[in-house]
């Protein structure tokens, strides 16, 4: 390989705790509706409610945007931790390097304060946002739908943690077994990213229009992510070498050393395309467990 990746050892079941952490996250809100009521649902579904049923808003459409707030954060947060882990079989659990913890705690925790924000302005306002409803929509008011302050309060959670789990018994064969699913994932968002930013760079390449935001995303899609995130879970020599080879071309290059030298820029184009085809060609193992019912 002309130009190796910096090594980790390669996460095994061995190893597996040594270099990280699942993080499991639990962010809820109150969810601001409920059922019809069966006079409601005779009235509006009469003979099809034994296969239909309603739900109704507790709050009208323009009390409704702190909680659209709260569920932005939630997204948020769930997308910025899935970028900066490995997703697990296990639901909900994220596999965290161990020197990305500090990073994502803190990110966490700025998140949590925003979001307590949001829950206790939400809570403060609850009752006036009930006596509009209720002066709005006398029909469908209920008043023992709409929490107490109190019961409100334990709606709104932002909370983590991190665990070591083995599997029950101790198997290490279960561990293993994850950790190879864990790879085929990592095998996939790989060859995903090389596919797009490949495709981006040889036609800004055959074009001679590259753009410096292409060669930025290489960076933070693909060389940053192979350096830490990914490290220890890419065994395929192959990706390896395609990827070495990429970052011998593009180390210290930027788009108007690309743009001002159309040899250079021919040369990039035919490797962008070598790496996109080599790293496609690469086949997953194989997933052969079965949907269980």
């Amino acid at each position: 390989m002309s130009k190796r990746m910096t090594k980790q050892a390669v996460i095994t079941e061995k190893n597996f705790y040594e270099f990280g952490e699942l993080l499991i996250l639990d962010i809820r809100k109150f969810g601001g509706t409920t059922q019809l009521s069966e006079t409601e649902v005779n009235e509006r579904f009469g003979e099809d409610q034994d296969v239909l049923r309603g739900i109704q808003s507790l709050l009208l459409p323009e009390d409704q945007d702190i909680l659209k707030r709260c569920q932005q954060i939630r997204s948020e947060v769930h997308g910025e931790v899935f970028r900066r882990s490995i997703p697990s079989d296990i639901p909900l659990f994220y596999w965290v390097r161990k020197d990305e913890k500090p990073a994502v705690e803190e990110y966490l925790f700025g998140a949590q304060g925003r979001y307590k924000e949001m829950a206790e302005e939400f809570i403060r306002g609850s009752e006036e946002r009930e006596k509009r409803f209720a002066a709005a929509k006398p029909k469908l008011y209920r008043p023992e739908k709409y929490p107490s302050r109190a019961s409100l309060a334990s709606r709104f959670v932002f909370s983590w943690k991190w665990k070591e789990i083995m599997p029950s018994g101790g198997n290490s064969a279960e561990l293993r077994d994850e950790i190879e699913r864990m790879r085929g994932w990592v095998l996939r968002a790989l060859k995903k990213a090389i596919a797009d930013r490949m495709e981006v760079l040889a036609k800004g390449c055959a074009e001679g229009k590259i753009n410096q935001s292409t060669l930025n995303s290489i960076d933070t899609q693909i060389f940053d992510k192979v350096k830490t995130i990914f490290n220890g879970f890419i065994v395929d020599d192959k990706v390896q070498e395609a990827i070495g080879d990429l970052k011998e071309y593009l180390d210290g290059t930027d788009a108007e050393m690309l743009r001002a030298d159309d040899d250079f820029r021919k040369m990039v184009e035919k490797k962008a395309k070598e790496v996109a085809s080599t790293v496609q060609n690469v086949k997953e193992a194989k997933d052969d467990r079965a949907l269980i019912f």
